[in-house]
C-alpha cells in the first residue's frame, strides 16, 4: 500500500520537539496490536542509571513488572511506557526522547533471532537493511503496517498505513536513524504526512 501526499513538496525535516496528546494518539488505535517484550527491557535499560525501574512502570500507568522477550504485549502500553521514559531521559521534550529511543531499536532487533534470520551476516549492510526493513518491523510489532518502496540508489520511502503520525516523526524517524548508523551510513529521513494515521518517510543516505 504506497500512501499518495499531495503537495510540490511533501517531504519536510522530522520536528525535534512538538507536543504529543498521548490520549488522543491512543484513542486512534484500532484493534489490540502487539509488540515484543524485548523492546520493552531496551527501553527501560535507557534509564537504569537514572531513575527506578519499578518507578517508571508505575509512571506508565502499567501493572507489570517484568517482559518476556519474545511475549507479545499490548503495543499501546509500549508507547506509554516510551513516554515514560522520555521525560526521563528528555525532560521537557518528550518528542525529542522518542525519537532518541528509537534509534537504539534496530540493534534490539537485529541482535534477537528472528533478527539475525532476517538480515543474516548483512545486517550491516544499508541496502539490505532498507529492503527488508519494512517486513522487520511489522514482524516486531506496529498499531497498522509499514510498506517499502525502493525510489532509486541509496533511497527508500516506508509508508506507514493505519500508525499515528507523531509515532512515525519521533520513534520511527529515529528507528531509521539508528539502523542507518549501525551501517555506518550517515541518514538524511524527511517526513511526509498524508492524515493523523497515514504517513510516509523519504529515506536516503551517502553522497
Amino acid at each position: 500500500m504506497l500512501i499518495a501526499l499531495e503537495g510540490e513538496q511533501p517531504f519536510v525535516k522530522p520536528r525535534a520537539h512538538f507536543e504529543l496528546d498521548l490520549e488522543d494518539i491512543t484513542a486512534r488505535i484500532v484493534g489490540v496490536p502487539t509488540i515484543k517484550g524485548m523492546f520493552f527491557n531496551r527501553t527501560l535499560e535507557l534509564v537504569a542509571e537514572r531513575a527506578d525501574e519499578r518507578d517508571i512502570i508505575c509512571a506508565a500507568g502499567l501493572d507489570d513488572d517484568r517482559f518476556v522477550p519474545f511475549r507479545d504485549y499490548p503495543w499501546v502500553n509500549f508507547l506509554r511506557l516510551n513516554c515514560a521514559v522520555s521525560d526521563v531521559i528528555y525532560d521537557g521534550s518528550r518528542s525529542a526522547g522518542l525519537r532518541h529511543i528509537g534509534r537504539t531499536l534496530y540493534a534490539t532487533f537485529a541482535d534477537s533471532l528472528p533478527g539475525r534470520v532476517t538480515f543474516g551476516v548483512l545486517r550491516h549492510n544499508a541496502d539490505r537493511v532498507m529492503r527488508l526493513g519494512a517486513k522487520a518491523w511489522n514482524m516486531s510489532g506496529n498499531p497498522g503496517e509499514v510498506f517499502a518502496e525502493s525510489v532509486g540508489d541509496r533511497h527508500y520511502r516506508y509508508h506507514f498505513a493505519r500508525s499515528p503520525s507523531e509515532v512515525t516523526e519521533t520513534l520511527g524517524v529515529g528507528v531509521l536513524e539508528g539502523a542507518l548508523a549501525e551501517c555506518n551510513e550517515v541518514p538524511r529521513v524527511l517526513f511526509g504526512y498524508a492524515d493523523p494515521m497515514h504517513t510516509v518517510l523519504d529515506i536516503r543516505w551517502g553522497d
